[in-house]
């Protein structure tokens, strides 16, 4: 079999036209290297047709690539370097950080996503820029305000771990999730903020799920104690703690595992 041609040579972009290189300079300043056209245009250096053309030049050969409408990431190597995901996710998707993403940045889990979530009101889709995917996920009425940590706009703890309860495909599961909970020890408030959206959405099956795994933590402080309390009062029908598959009946919860204690607490042993 022939060497394929050029396998080990680096990849290398087009020369810049003064213009462009006016553009990527002038950009090498911004936030996060993250440029709007909006902030281009205040530079004065086209008219905003030029400008247009230019910008979509410059990310055909690779110097600019394009992360919505009018928003721009400075690349300062060929190919599409991303050197903080989190920083750049709500440049692509209007919204704030959750679900496991969010439960990385509040070092609740040291599972870094390649996946970063974005909670949006409406928007959905997905996008690859480099090695990461970009995903938008719409929260409509569950859509919340959201605090500023680490350089990014994130859900806070306890909204981050109600979102990833009542969606524990999109936070690694029931074992990650209540791995989250016991290293994020929340406190009164923290699981009355918790609580509020659980009343506000959620039935009472959310309330036996979380109650049940609850009550496996090894320890427990007073506030999980209480929680567990709380959520035994809304035991109701008859559930299954994820899918409908066979599993241990616990009678208490009236709830079927089908995951296991084992898997629940894998991490923990």
């Amino acid at each position: 079999m022939l060497p394929l041609k050029h396998s080990t040579k680096p990849k290398t972009r087009l020369t810049l036209t003064p213009l462009e290189q006016n553009i990527y300079f002038a950009a090498k300043n911004a936030k996060d290297g993250v440029v709007s056209l909006e902030i281009i245009r205040s530079w004065k250096l086209a008219g905003n047709n030029t400008l247009q053309v230019t910008l979509t030049n410059m990310v055909k050969k690779g110097w600019l690539a394009r992360l919505r409408k009018g928003v721009y990431l400075l690349n300062e190597s060929p190919g599409v370097a991303v050197k903080d995901p989190f920083s750049i996710a709500t440049y692509i998707f209007p919204g704030y950080i959750a679900f496991s993403s969010a439960l990385y940045i509040h070092k609740l889990t040291d599972t870094l996503p390649f996946e970063v979530q974005v909670a949006t009101r409406n928007e959905n889709g997905s996008r690859r820029i480099g090695e990461y995917t970009f995903r938008a996920i719409p929260l409509g009425k569950r859509y919340s305000l959201a605090k500023r940590e680490n350089g990014c706009l994130v859900s806070t703890a306890p909204k981050t771990l109600y979102d990833c309860l009542a969606h524990p495909d999109l936070a690694g599961g029931y074992p990650q999730i209540l791995n989250a909970i016991n290293e994020a020890k929340l406190s009164e408030t923290e699981w009355r903020e918790l609580l509020y959206y659980a009343e506000k959405f959620e039935p009472p099956a959310f309330y036996q799920r979380l109650g049940y795994i609850l009550e496996l933590l090894p320890k427990k402080n007073n506030e999980i104690n209480d929680i567990i309390k709380i959520c035994h009062k809304k035991v109701k029908s008859n559930i299954y703690l994820s899918a409908r598959r066979k599993g241990k009946y616990i009678p208490r919860w009236k709830l079927v595992d089908d995951i296991g204690k084992d898997e629940l607490l894998g991490w923990w042993y």
